[in-house]
């Protein structure tokens, strides 16, 4: 269970606000991590980092309180506040008939205060008051005071507008934002409360570089603590002091001071000195076996048997440092390629205009034609209607007028960000075999080794797979469905660098149509795009890399 002691230790100038001390957390019989320990000091902006599936999303929870762990403690300062912003919009239970004025009241406690205060003065005008009574009436004033009162609407709105949002009025209602927009109001509050510590769980796969290298600036100067789940170093670079690696193969954390670059240049280092290390110990097994055969038949025969056990010993180091060695190096292996490379003529869209939910997207100044291999990139700020379109072409989004025509030759695969497609309580050979069921169960286990699905993680449910899993398995699904268009939505969200890198030179080397959103510029230009839809003019420009 996790105890929470209320004490603070003193580590020089700055209070620990924060210890997490041995916690392990086991999924059936895979071992997340175990013996886990470290600290966040008030004012520290931290980085936490590690590969897909390594548990960054499992710790967040765990430090908010969502999840417990099957042993050791987390130690908070005594009334400690934290602000908590998941990775997806999708996250967050709200009504969408909630609108943004009271979220920000609700969010940050205010609401509850407020309604107390009013039923009091209700009261009192029905009652002679007491001093029970006022003394009540007056804390609660206070504690309303204390939590930013009136004043934090106008911060959240100071912080929305920095990060693109200055005419987002307060009575918006949430159903009518696009998921940017609501990741957006989420920072902001999370922003505005003043939490001791701030806590981001991926917020660069939701909201635009614009607002990011905002919000990057704003937390250089934010005095609190802050730990971030990102692998962006242009954001992180602005603010981080430390960075947090879970290490899977150890089941543990590594902490390296600096930058995310640093940290990316010591870890780079430190995996250079591990192949050396591998190399030496094979070497020295080699030499050991070759001086025992040649001893072990004649006089010296003891010192070659011993020379061969030695070698023996060796070998099983070996082996048990090649399967964390191996965990640490594998990679994504996939190929879209497909024989058919589809018509000419891939799709014509012109003068549209979408509706989504009660919300109309107009794009009636749209006028595209896309030809067999072009690769198109759709860019423009939050709420420009990016998904809507892409919804709009598979026909998940209803066309009310304009013309949206696709070839009946063409094949399309989709990559959606939320992966709505997935059914819950499907293994992963489950989700592949309902693609293409004339796989052999061998088969599929082999594609998802590609995908770095291994032993028992292919038997685990869709429900308990991470984002950047999640992510993977999508990844797995269109590649084995012969698809010669890919319409594909923010595919690098959830995943590493080494994963970003094997999914654009994929993408590079395929031979069909491709249409793309995505806000990390590095990956658009190695993918190879052709073509840019700039929303919402609907301006098309080549592409200049």
């Amino acid at each position: 269970m996790t105890i929470e002691r209320n004490h603070t230790e003193e580590y020089g100038q700055n209070k620990v606000l924060l210890t997490a001390r041995d916690l392990k957390v086991e999924y059936g019989m895979r071992t997340v991590f175990k013996d886990l320990s470290f600290s966040i000091r008030e004012r520290e902006k931290l980085a936490l980092t590690g590969p897909n599936g390594a548990g960054k999303t499992t710790l967040v929870k765990l430090i908010v309180g969502t999840l417990t762990p099957g042993s050791g403690e987390i130690c908070k300062k005594k009334n400690i506040r934290m602000s908590y912003v998941p990775q997806s919009a999708d996250d967050v239970n709200i009504d969408g008939d909630m609108n943004v004025e009271r979220y920000i009241a609700r969010s940050s406690g205010l609401l509850d205060i407020q309604t107390e205060i009013q039923n009091m003065y209700t009261s009192l005008e029905k009652r002679n008051s007491d001093r029970t009574s006022m003394d009540r009436l007056g804390d609660l004033q206070t504690r309303f005071e204390n939590l930013g009162g009136y004043r934090i609407t106008s911060k959240v709105q100071k912080i929305l507008a920095g990060m693109g949002l200055s005419g987002l009025g307060l009575g918006c209602k949430f159903g009518t934002l696009s998921g940017g927009e609501r990741m957006k109001v989420f920072i902001g509050v999370a922003l505005a409360t003043d939490p001791d510590i701030l806590i981001l769980d991926e917020p660069t796969n939701n909201i635009d570089k614009k607002a990011l290298d905002w919000l990057g600036d704003f937390l250089a100067s934010y005095n609190r603590s802050v730990l971030a789940v990102s692998h962006d170093s242009d954001f992180l670079d602005k603010f981080v002091e430390k960075v947090i690696e879970i290490v899977p193969e150890k089941a543990r954390v590594v902490e390296y001071t600096g930058n995310y670059s640093t940290f990316l240049k010591k870890k780079g280092q430190s995996e250079s000195v591990a192949i050396r290390g591998h190399e030496k110990l094979v070497d020295k097994m080699r030499k050991a076996e070759q001086v025992g055969d040649r001893l072990r038949a004649g006089s010296q025969s003891g010192v070659g048997r011993s020379r061969l056990t030695f070698a023996a010993k060796l070998e099983d180091e070996i082996q048990k440092r090649g399967g964390e060695f191996g965990k640490s190096r594998r990679e994504l292996n996939m190929n879209f390629g497909v024989e058919n490379s589809g018509p000419k003529k891939v799709m014509v869209a012109s003068n549209i205009i979408v509706r989504l939910g009660d919300k109309e997207i107009d794009f009636s100044a749209l006028n595209i034609e896309i030809k067999r291999g072009e690769r198109w990139q759709i860019r423009g700020g939050t709420g420009t209607g990016k998904s809507a379109l892409l919804g709009a072409i598979m026909g998940d989004v209803k066309v009310e007028r304009g013309t949206l025509l696709i070839s009946d030759k063409i094949n399309i695969g989709h990559f959606s960000e939320r992966h709505e497609d997935f059914k819950p309580d499907n293994s992963l050979i489950d989700e592949i075999h309902e693609v293409n069921g004339s796989l052999s169960h061998d088969r599929i286990r082999s594609i998802l080794g590609h995908f770095l699905f291994t032993g028992d993680d292919q038997l685990k449910r869709v429900r308990v797979l991470s984002q950047g899993e999640r992510s993977r398995l999508a990844l797995a699904k269109l590649v084995i469905g012969n698809h010669n268009f890919l319409v594909i939505d923010e595919p690098t969200s959830h995943l590493d660098m080494k994963a970003r890198g094997r999914l654009a030179e994929a993408l590079k080397n395929y031979n069909g149509t491709l249409m793309l959103v995505s806000k990390d510029e590095d990956f658009v230009s190695d993918v190879g795009i052709t073509h840019r839809l700039n929303l919402p003019k609907c301006e098309v420009s080549l592409f200049q890399g």
